[in-house]
């Protein structure tokens, strides 16, 4: 029987950190959303590289040119705002674009 309320104490208690983490998730999501600049008001680069993120990722060359690109305007600190803008709308798929951005300009992922 005590193995029995040990094991039903620890299913009630699973599900209470599930329920706090869906919440935690729902929370940051939204915020992630809410930061979002709206596509109309981004820089066709920016917007490209967001397109990327939903169909063929960013292990191309077109998103390393983006990004050499963005580091001849401004360097370190564009590129920067411009990856923080894509980790909103691609917050997964965000860490490929470190990755392929790697050792442009200061760039390192």
């Amino acid at each position: 029987m005590f193995d029995y309320l040990k094991e039903r104490w620890r299913h009630r208690r699973d599900r209470h950190r599930r329920k706090i983490l869906r919440k935690h998730i729902a929370k940051v999501d939204a915020e992630r959303k809410a930061a979002r600049t709206p596509l109309e008001r981004l820089d066709p680069l920016v917007r490209e590289l967001i397109e990327m993120g939903h169909g063929s990722g960013y292990y191309n060359d077109r998103a390393r040119k983006i990004g050499e690109l963005l580091n001849d305007r401004g360097g370190l600190p564009l590129m920067q705002a411009v990856y923080y803008e894509v980790f909103n709308w691609h917050p997964v798929t965000a860490r490929d674009l470190q990755w392929a951005w790697n050792r442009i300009g200061d760039w390192q992922a």
